[in-house]
C-alpha cells in the first residue's frame, strides 16, 4: 500500500528578518490560501512553527489549531550558533509559545536546515518529544546564518553533518523518539511530475513530503517562483489523494514505530556538539 505524509514549516522570520512590507502581506495571503486548501481537501497535518512565527502571526497559529492541525516545533540552527547555556531556554520558550496557543506541549520537532546532533536529541527526549523529522537521507546538513537586519543569508557547504547513508524509513531514534525522515524529493514542487514518479517508486511505500507556507504565494515571495511551487504542490497532493495513496499522520507513524528496535547505529553517527 502506498502512503504519504505532508507537513508545513512556518519560518517567516528566519527567511525575512526585516519583518515587514509586502513580504509580510504576501506571507499572510499565502497562509490564508494554504489553510483554505487543506480545509477543502480534508488534510489534517503538522505545522512545524518557529516561536517567532507564533509571536508574529498568533491568529494564524490559532486557526491552525482550531482547524485540527498539530503545531510542532521548528528551531533554526540553534545548535550551530547558540551557546550551550542558552539552548534549553530557547527550546523551552518555543515549547511555551506553542503551548499557549494550542493548549498542549509540542511533541514533534524539525531542526532548521535539517540540523540535529546528539546533544539536541538528548534535550528533546528530556523535554518529552516523541517525534523528530530532521534527518534527511541522501544529503548533508546545510549551515545557514542570517547576517544583519535585512535578508542576507549565507550558506556553507562544508557540512557539519552528513546524512547520506542514514535510513529512509521511520525508525526508533531513541527509546521514546521516533524518527520519520523526509523523503529526498520532498521539495521538488517545481517539477511535480518528477515528485509524482518518485512517490510511485518510493521503496519504503511512504512518501514524507513537506513545504513552506512562504512557497504557497502567487508572486511576491521569491521562493514561490510566481506560484509554480504552490501549483506543483497542489498537483502532486491532489494526484496522490485521487489515485489511491492514503494519508498517514505523524501520530499514526509514531504508533506504528512503537515496537521498532532502537537504531543505536544512527545515534552513534550523530555528532556530539
Amino acid at each position: 500500500m502506498k502512503r504519504f505524509n505532508f507537513s508545513i514549516d512556518l519560518d517567516y522570520s528566519f527567511f525575512y528578518p526585516d519583518l515587514g512590507g509586502a513580504w509580510k502581506k504576501a506571507y499572510e495571503r499565502a497562509s490564508d490560501w494554504l489553510l483554505d486548501y487543506l480545509d477543502q481537501v480534508g488534510l489534517t497535518i503538522t505545522f512545524f512553527a518557529c516561536p517567532e512565527n507564533i509571536i508574529m502571526f498568533p491568529d494564524y497559529a490559532r486557526r491552525i489549531v482550531s482547524s485540527g492541525h498539530y503545531l510542532g516545533l521548528h528551531i533554526h540552527n540553534i545548535y550551530r550558533f547558540t551557546p550551550k547555556e542558552e539552548r534549553d531556554r530557547i527550546l523551552r520558550e518555543g515549547i511555551d509559545r506553542i503551548g499557549e496557543i494550542s493548549g498542549r506541549k509540542p511533541q514533534q520537532f524539525r531542526g532548521g536546515m535539517f540540523y540535529l546532533d546528539r546533544d539536541l536529541v538528548d534535550r528533546l527526549e528530556i523535554m518529552g518529544f516523541t517525534l523528530d523529522s530532521s534527518l534527511l537521507p541522501g544529503r548533508s546538513c546545510v549551515e545557514c546564518r542570517v547576517d544583519g537586519p535585512l535578508e542576507t543569508r549565507s550558506f556553507s557547504f562544508d557540512m557539519p553533518m552528513d546524512y547520506r547513508n542514514f535510513p529512509d524509513n521511520p525508525y526508533r531514534l531513541t527509546q521514546t523518539i521516533v524518527e520519520v525522515p523526509p523523503s529526498t524529493y520532498c521539495q521538488g514542487w517545481l517539477n511535480p511530475q518528477a515528485v509524482w514518479e518518485a512517490c510511485l517508486a518510493e521503496p519504503t511505500g511512504l512518501s514524507v513530503l513537506y513545504n513552506h507556507a512562504k512557497n504557497c504565494n502567487g508572486t511576491e515571495l521569491k521562493e514561490s517562483a510566481d506560484g509554480r511551487m504552490r501549483d506543483g504542490m497542489v498537483e502532486v497532493l491532489n494526484r496522490l489523494m485521487s489515485e489511491g495513496f492514503s494519508y498517514v499522520s505523524y501520530e499514526e507513524l509514531i504508533a506504528e514505530a512503537i515496537e521498532t528496535r532502537v537504531r543505536s547505529d544512527v545515534l552513534c553517527h550523530l555528532q556530539q556538539d
